[in-house]
């Protein structure tokens, strides 16, 4: 091999690693930014309140309707 033949090997290794590493990175980041998208989406749904056990005075409707598990309707006002 000359010295030509043997620096184009080494440009060509050089670049298909680059390549790698520029791939890997591009990776890590997209999982990085979900796993942060995650956190924050975790964080915001601890910090919520929770109004499991919550009372309700009044409730206005213009309609109420009761239906059964087939969907027809046992009860009814409007």
């Amino acid at each position: 091999m000359t010295t030509e033949q043997r620096i184009e090997a080494l440009d060509t290794k050089v670049s298909k690693l680059t390549e790698s590493l520029e791939t890997s990175v591009r990776r890590q980041r997209i999982t990085i930014t979900a796993l942060v998208l995650v956190a924050v989406a975790a964080a915001v749904m601890a910090a919520a309140p929770q109004s499991r056990d919550a009372e309700f005075n009044t409730v206005t409707a213009r309609q109420l309707v009761i239906v059964n598990d087939a969907g027809v309707p046992q009860v009814g006002w409007s």
